[in-house]
């Protein structure tokens, strides 16, 4: 987990893709967040408006198995800037709890309008994890390509109320495939388990093969607590 947090804090800063692609920014300097679920039984759910690059916050140091998902924000909107608007983002429903965090921009109107919710004060990956909790993981992605205006490029947990099973899954579909280098996303089997992250990972020292294709991927399973170690990191 090391590497991969160093990594992240390291991508967030300078991004060299988004320079390459000649994006509009090139750090992540609006926050960041995390939620780590450990086999010992401990949820860790931390989030900062602090750049993850200049946060001297250290992780927990967790023994044995864990999930997690990490994100490093670049706003769109600044107005939305705070701990309360950075990822991962929770939702909870009859079933389970869900952690989502995104890179890209979706049509925030057309998500609203399809879960009756007003989207003046919201931010994408918010209105994204209500619309998957509301019409089910697959054919909310399903829909939510139609409304893609840069990228969709998602990454989920849930965790069983009942069962206790944690399923992580991402998806990678982006509109522009000139930046193709920036968003496509990398799966890497590391020493301690296995990890879906963004390309700028790979200028950091994080080794991975290429997603190949744009379906909703189910990329780890434990039942009830008890796996190898998954882990997804995202900045955007």
């Amino acid at each position: 987990m090391d590497s991969l947090y160093s990594a992240l804090k390291k991508s967030a800063e300078h991004d060299v893709l988004a320079e390459e692609a000649g994006m509009s920014f090139n750090s992540h300097p609006d926050g960041w967040g995390y939620v780590i679920l450990a086999d010992e039984g401990r949820l860790y759910n931390y989030k900062s408006d602090k750049p993850i690059f200049e946060d001297d916050h250290e992780l927990p140091r967790i023994m044995g198995n864990m999930h997690a998902v990490f994100h490093a924000r670049h706003a769109a909107e600044k107005r939305l800037i705070g701990p309360i608007f950075c990822g991962p983002y929770v939702e909870t429903t009859e079933k389970e709890m869900m952690f989502l965090a995104h890179n890209g921009r979706v049509d925030m109107k057309r998500m609203g309008n399809d879960i009756g919710y007003d989207s003046s004060s919201s931010i994408d990956c918010e209105l994204m994890l209500k619309h998957a909790a509301r019409f089910g993981i697959e054919k909310s992605m399903e829909t939510l390509e139609k409304y893609t205006e840069s990228a969709l490029n998602v990454i989920i947990m849930t965790i069983g109320r009942e069962s206790r099973d944690i399923d992580m899954y991402f998806k990678n579909y982006y509109v522009n495939k000139s930046k193709k280098k920036y968003y496509d996303m990398y799966m890497g089997e590391l020493h301690y388990g296995k990890a879906v992250f963004s390309s700028t990972l790979l200028s950091y020292g994080i080794s991975g093969e290429m997603v190949a294709d744009s379906k909703i991927h189910l990329f780890s399973h434990a039942q009830g607590h008890s796996s190898r170690n998954g882990s997804a990191v995202s900045d955007t």
